[in-house]
Parts: C-alpha cells; structure tokens; sequence
C-alpha cells in the first residue's frame, strides 16, 4: 500500500494533461478572451459526442451556436456578465445540438488567468442533465397527486356523508305521496338517482391516481348512456342543446368503465365544450363502433384549440381558463378514465370547426362465448 507521505510528488507534463482532458467524460471547452468574440480553441471528445459537433465545426466560433429558440436570454445575460467581470459561474440553461434537438446544458465556467493577472481564457464544464430535470420534474408531479389524492379521500369521505340523505329521504318522501302525485314522485325519483350516482362519483375522485381497477362488470355503453347525459343536461343551461347520434355495436360492453366513471367523463367533456362555445350552442355525442371497440365522441361548436394548447391538453393542471375558473383536472381525468379501461383519447377538430374528443375503448370480450 503507498504512503503518500514517501511516495514522491510527481508534476503530469502537458501531454498527459491534455490526455485526461480529452477522457474525461466530462464536455471540456477552453475560450480564447484574448481575442475578439471569445473563440473556442479546444473541445474534446465528450463534447462532441454531446452535442454532435466536431471539432472543425466550433474551434475559431464563440459558443453562442449552441443557443437557439427557447435559450433563456437571462441565463445568455449572466454568462456575459460573468466573463466581463472575470467571475465564476455555474448555471443550466437550453442549448441545441447540431441536429437541432434541445438539451438542458449544466454549465460550469471558470477564468483561466495570465502571469499578469488578467484573464486569457475561460474554460468550460458541461455536461447534458436533460433527463435528471425529467425525472425530476416527474417526481415532483408524482408528489403533488399523491397530496391531491390524500386531499380528495378527505374531501370524498365528508360528501359521502352529505350525500346519505339525498339517497335515502326521497324514497321515503315519495311513500307518502299520495297516488296522483306521479310528477312529484318522478322528481323524487331523478333527485334519489342523481344523488346516488353522485355517491358512485365521489367513490371514484381517487381513480386518476390508481393503476387499475378491480371487481366491476362490463359497462354496455349504449344502455347507459340516454341516462347519463340526461343528468347532464340538468346541470346546463338551456342554451345548450346535447344531442345524442349513432349506435354501438350490439351487446357492446367496455370492462373496466363503470356508470359512474362514463358519466364522470361525459360530464367533463360536455362542460368543457358548454365553456368553449361561451354557453351556447350544441355538443353532439357521437357513439360508435366495430367487432373490435367503442367509440364514443363529443363535439363542440366552439373555436377549437390551440397547437400548442391541444399538445399539453390532458396534462394535469393546465388549463387555458382564468385564474380560478378551473383546476386543470377535468381532461386529466377523462385521459385517466379512459385508460384505466384500456382505451385511448385524441383531440382532434370537429367537421365544420370546433373540438372533438374521441374516446375509443376496446371491446369487452369475456362473455363471448356466452353470447
């Protein structure tokens, strides 16, 4: 075992520095400040392999080719500031590879200083952490649904228990009607189911944070759906027509899906699109289907979406609405909804204008054979 006490100090000649440098996997590059433009006059071989540039490329350019688009002009302003002044600094920040793929860049810059004090040159530490921020930024979404989801059982719990007068009174309401008192009776009716499903819908505030789901029976969509959208329509205003097209295939079921959840969906869908047409107009509800799925569509009358808008469109928390007229989950909860069962929701504009959500479920097949 070396001591290092006795084992004698050894000063690596230039070659051998030059050897690590060029190594390490480390992006190196050295800026000449005592020319104009700061020019770069080494990379090595990691920053190459990085960003897709070889050396010819970039030596004699200052590094500014790496910036591009969404470059952060802060970040471009405190380097500048930096190497004016002769201070240290480190920073993350876009850049572009030759390609033109973004990249988040880890800079560390440090001056490199002359016999006389003045700064020849900087040289440069960087290194691609695009898919740390990633994983990053993904533990930080986990951990704002497992906080919503912990909120939400809370929340959940208290409305369940709002909600047991609401499912048992009219019932006995309705008993004591007397027998020409079918309108009455009927309301009751409407007011005991609504109550009940908003139970079914409480129990499932939780379902975008769960994997799958377990223990529910095929949903035959068609059968469901007249009743569904039925209390859908209570909830808008009368300016808003829902009208209901097409069919499903016959016996067509969906596992996966309860009544509860289909409503949940529709309910979001249909509101959102009541938004976009500013509370007049009419939503259409397409079903459909082959021997291999169900489709089920809503289209609005509205303005459509935006490009940028529709790509972050079942995002949780995004939303174009103002500040405090949504929370951002109602898409992400369709998105969860849907694939829970298996299936898949696109955007996609709607003939003559407007905005179309498509949701397509594969067909429920394990009854098949009974059929």
């Amino acid at each position: 075992m070396l001591d290092h006490r006795t084992y004698p100090a050894m000063e690596p000649d230039a070659a051998l520095l030059a050897a690590a440098v060029e190594a390490s996997d480390v992006c190196v590059t050295i800026a000449d400040l005592t020319t104009p433009d700061g020019p770069l006059i080494f990379v090595n071989r990691a920053f190459n392999d990085m960003t897709g540039y070889e050396r010819c490329d970039v030596v004699g350019r200052n590094c500014r080719f790496l910036q591009g688009p969404d470059t952060d002009p802060e970040a471009v302003a405190a380097m500048g500031a930096a190497i004016k002044s002769g201070r240290s600094l480190r920073l993350e920040l876009i850049n572009y590879k030759k390609c033109g793929e973004p990249f988040w860049n880890s800079l560390h810059l440090s001056p490199l200083h002359g016999p006389d004090g003045a700064v020849r040159a900087y040289v440069g530490m960087q290194s691609d952490v695009t898919k740390v921020r990633a994983a990053a930024a993904a533990e930080q979404h986990r951990q704002r649904i497992e906080a919503l989801g912990r909120m939400a059982g809370g929340v959940a719990h208290e409305i369940n228990n709002l909600l047991q007068p609401l499912v048992s009174l009219p019932e006995l309401v309705a008993e004591s009607l007397p027998a020409e008192a079918v309108g009455a009776r009927e309301d009751l009716r409407v007011i005991g189911q609504s109550a009940r499903d908003a139970r079914d819908l409480v129990s499932e505030v939780l379902t975008y944070t769960r994997v799958a789901q377990t223990g529910s029976r095929p949903l035959e969509i068609e059968a469901a759906l007249s009743g569904v959208l039925e209390l859908v329509r209570r909830g808008l205003s009368g300016r808003v027509e829902i009208v209901q097209q097409g069919k499903a295939p016959e016996g067509a079921r969906v596992a996966g899906l309860s009544r509860a959840g289909l409503q949940q969906a529709l309910t979001n869908l249909i509101l959102n699109a009541a938004d976009a047409m500013g509370g007049t107009g009419c939503v259409t509800v397409r079903l459909g289907g082959d021997e291999a799925s169900v489709t089920l569509a809503v289209l609005d009358q509205g303005p459509g979406v935006d490009p940028d808008a529709a790509a972050r469109m079942f995002e949780p928390f995004f939303t174009t609405k103002a500040p405090g007229a949504g929370a951002g989950l109602g898409l992400y909860i369709v998105h969860q909804l849907v694939e829970r069962a298996g299936g898949v929701v696109t955007l996609c504009a709607a003939p003559g204008g407007g905005a179309c959500f498509e949701m397509q479920f594969p067909r429920d097949r394990s009854g098949a054979d009974q059929e």
